[in-house]
């Protein structure tokens, strides 16, 4: 099973690079494993957040996962949107990296 995560669902835009570094890897993972899911973040870079249950998974346990990545999505979603709405009211000295760190900070 797989999750791609992109910053806008109309536009499709991905996250670049350090963005998934930081999102993915920094907090989605960790709220993640937090609330009892293991998951791998995408090998390549890619914002993709794999888990691999065993074949003998119910559907009762699948069921728990999606409502983990529910609850950690939305959680991360809101609050990465609402920090970087504050933070395109601030002067343009940030770079997209420094923009993500500090959006993970807040998370």
């Amino acid at each position: 099973m797989a999750l791609e995560l992109v910053k806008d669902k109309d536009s499709k835009e991905t996250f670049n690079e350090e963005e998934c570094e930081v999102l993915l890897r920094g907090v989605v993972s960790t709220r993640l494993l937090e609330q009892g899911l293991i998951c791998r973040a995408d090998d390549k870079g890619d914002p993709v957040i794999q888990l691999s249950p065993p074949l003998i998974t119910t559907r009762a346990q699948i069921d728990d996962m999606v409502d983990v990545l529910d609850r950690v999505v939305t959680e991360v979603d809101h609050r990465f949107h609402s920090r970087a709405r504050h933070l395109r009211a601030m002067p343009a000295a940030s770079s997209p990296a420094q923009t993500a760190v500090l959006a993970a900070n807040d998370l």
